[in-house]
């Protein structure tokens, strides 16, 4: 049987086990049909420990009589099997001698040993005897081992389910004889005076005589037993002398009770001479013709006992059973957790992997045809925008899975400065109108006319990308219509805010999605109906730095209308417009400006090396190229002339940190600037600790490049 029908055995198993919790026995043989259809056996027998530590056969299938041929031998390969630890397979050939002994006793060649263990504690064993075919027997052996923490619980409750059945028919049957007991001497008592008498003196329960003031008028010898005192001790006594559970009033408001309805049965407590408390149940009838009450009396001190001890017993299962449905409630939970962990898993691989093979299928794709011959300047221009293009767009991807990496390893830092609102939405929306205007849409501003709302203390950095991502998403998901976006100042008793919102006429979100669309690789569409790029880490990140810059986000949506995604950050307004710096304008690189330098180019990977022996071949008379960290360090040592080493950290035989530190050694005076792929937190301050003089991170940009060499050589 395939593995896929084990798991659904064992679900159908499992679920069995909530439906019939409240019936252990009927699962009992629920449970033996399933094995016997599952394994084959022709015999199953279950047997159990008692509370004397003795074997017994609890069940058997098919049944047999009471006492069957091998009933002997079954019982000693139980008691043989109490010693394993998990499921085994006995094979005749293979078993030691004794268990090979009892085999050929039994006639059979196989058999499958359950143990039962519940709480650490032994229940008894399953025997699967005779099997008919061993085929796929260690999938069954798994699956058995799975269940048999199921079947411990299952048929131990099934066996206190038994006992206490049991112990409950034998006391009613005491107590119900016990009642035709008490009644037929009632009847006696009653016939005559003398009859009354006689059993008086020789019943098993106490038996006395009350006035209707309480006093003892007669008792015999088992009421005197009972309560310790002698029969001229108990004449002088009234009820009320005993009596625990009522006050003197209350027992004379009770002999009331009784004279009004003739009769009446009641259990109390009384108080023995020596006194011990001890209960009893009283069953007393009025006498109206001698104004007396007649009352038998019977110790049920050893009842209640028992009753307790029961109780107990029933709670204690009780106790367990709930225990076991909160452990079936909690093992659903998690199979249904799996499921969903399990599903996300697979729709984030299935994303990623499309998301990081269709860019290269373009940059490979558009590459191999650049080599075609004959084709035009044009043709040429545009293959190389499709191939930038999908270089940014794969570079997206790996920034936002670092940027939430940072986020999750607590390395992502917070940079505060004044930022001018105005100016970062006008930026964002230039900058995305093009886009907007080309799918056919349309893209509206608006803000604050208030020139002090102008300017808050923020990350400006962290703001463009949270408005960055959500309007993203909005052009990602809006097919038609337009996309409105902007802020308005929200008051509140202790810090006002900026309430920043993105609103679109798009497909919208069902509202079963709108709480997990801010989890990490999730989109609103997970089942791929409409399957659209992105990794689905925007809104993940959005959320984390709204929360890390002091605000909250969340959406208001309607499927099939569009959506709102709002945030907020703190706001305390300025009580004048401030200036916005200046950005800073990088001068346009130009190569006559450097003086020809000797560089040396430490990369493993050919085509960096090539790529960025390119980008400064106008600005160096003399290249060096190395692909370890032990050759840098000997060209260095070799060559001192070296003006600048571009050096990769990550390199075969001794990292770009190790060769730094032993070039400084003997070398202060040579630029050194690092080059990694790592691009995380840290990684600049690491390459400057170690002696690198700056850091630049890949993809290398050719422009950024130039600048910084730009600022260290100069003519």
């Amino acid at each position: 049987m395939e593995n896929k029908s084990y798991n659904y055995i064992l679900n159908e198993i499992l679920s069995k086990v909530l439906e019939l919790s409240e019936n252990p026995s009927q699962f009992t043989e629920y449970l033996t049909h399933q094995i016997r259809e599952l394994v084959g056996a022709r015999t199953i027998v279950i047997a159990i420990k008692d509370e004397t530590n003795q074997t017994k056969i609890f069940s058997v299938f098919p049944v047999r009589r009471t006492n069957w041929a091998n009933q002997s031998a079954v019982l000693n390969l139980a008691e043989r099997t109490f010693d394993y630890k998990s499921v085994q397979f006995l094979e005749k050939e293979a078993s030691d001698e004794i268990v090979r002994n009892i085999l050929e006793g039994l006639e059979i060649d196989q058999a499958i040993a359950i143990p039962l263990i519940a709480a650490n504690r032994l229940v008894g064993s399953i025997l699967l005897l005779d099997i008919m075919d061993s085929f796929g027997m260690d999938s069954v052996i798994t699956l058995l081992s799975q269940l048999s923490g199921v079947f411990a619980l299952v048929i131990r409750n099934a066996n206190l389910y038994q006992n206490m059945d049991d112990l409950v028919e034998i006391r009613t049957e005491e107590l119900l004889k016990r009642n035709d007991e008490l009644i037929a001497e009632r009847i006696r008592a009653e016939k005559s005076e003398l009859q009354a008498r006689e059993i008086l003196q020789t019943a098993m329960d106490g038996f006395w005589t009350v006035d209707i003031e309480g006093r003892f008028i007669d008792v015999n010898h088992v009421a005197c037993k009972m309560l310790g005192y002698s029969a001229e001790e108990m004449l002088t006594m009234r009820i009320s002398d005993i009596e625990i559970n009522e006050t003197a009033e209350q027992t004379k408001a009770h002999i009331s009770k009784i004279k009004k309805n003739g009769e009446d049965r009641f259990e109390s407590k009384h108080r023995r001479n020596d006194g011990r408390i001890i209960d009893v149940e009283v069953s007393t009838t009025l006498q109206p013709a001698q104004n007396l009450m007649v009352a038998f009396i019977s110790d049920i001190t050893e009842r209640k006992k028992a009753e307790m001890q029961l109780k107990e017993k029933s709670e204690k299962i009780e106790d367990q059973n709930e225990k076991l449905m909160a452990t079936n409630t909690e093992l659903i939970l998690a199979k249904e957790k799996a499921e969903e962990s399990d599903r996300l898993k697979s729709a984030f691989l299935a994303n990623m992997s499309h998301e990081i093979r269709t860019p290269m299928n373009g940059i490979l794709g558009f590459a191999d045809l650049l080599k075609e011959p004959g084709l035009t300047g044009e043709e040429q221009q545009e293959y190389l925008g499709i191939i930038a293009k999908s270089g940014a767009r794969m570079l997206n991807i790996i920034n936002d899975i670092i940027d939430i990496s940072k986020i999750e390893s607590g390395q992502m830092k917070v940079s505060v400065s004044e930022t001018n609102v105005k100016e970062q939405l006008d930026f964002v929306y230039r900058f995305f109108e093009p886009e907007v205007e080309q799918k056919g849409l349309k893209l509206t501003l608006k803000k604050s006319q208030t020139s002090a709302e102008a300017n808050i203390q923020t990350d400006r950095e962290k703001l463009y990308a949270i408005l960055t991502n959500l309007i993203k998403n909005a052009i990602k998901y809006t097919p038609e219509g337009s996309i409105e976006f902007g802020y308005y100042v929200v008051e509140s008793r202790l810090i006002p805010s900026l309430q920043f919102y993105v609103k679109d006429t798009g497909i919208g979100i069902p509202n079963d999605r709108q709480n997990a669309i801010f989890e990490r690789f999730i989109q609103a569409d997970i089942m791929d109906k409409m399957a659209r790029q992105g990794a689905g880490l925007g809104l993940a990140i959005s959320k984390a730095y709204v929360e890390m810059l002091g605000g909250k986000i969340w959406v208001e949506s309607e499927e099939g209308k569009g959506s709102t995604f709002y945030f907020t950050l703190p706001f305390a307004a300025e009580t004048k417009e401030k200036e916005s710096p200046k950005k800073k304008i990088s001068s346009p690189i130009d190569v006559d400006q450097f003086k020809k330098l000797k560089i040396l180019i430490a990369e493993d990977d050919e085509s960096s090396s090539k790529l960025i022996s390119l980008f400064i071949q106008k600005i160096t008379n003399e290249i060096i190229l190395v692909k370890t960290g032990m050759e840098v360090v000997d060209a260095c040592r070799s060559q001192p002339d070296i003006d600048l080493i571009l050096m990769d950290i990550q390199m075969p035989e001794m990292n770009g940190y190790e060769a730094t530190r032993q070039i400084r050694q003997f070398n202060t005076k040579v630029f050194i600037i690092a080059q990694s792929a790592f691009a995380l937190t840290g990684d600049r301050e690491k390459a400057i600790e170690a002696g690198c003089n700056d850091y630049i991170s890949k993809p290398i940009d050719k422009d950024k490049l130039l600048q910084l060499i730009q600022k260290y050589f100069r003519k």
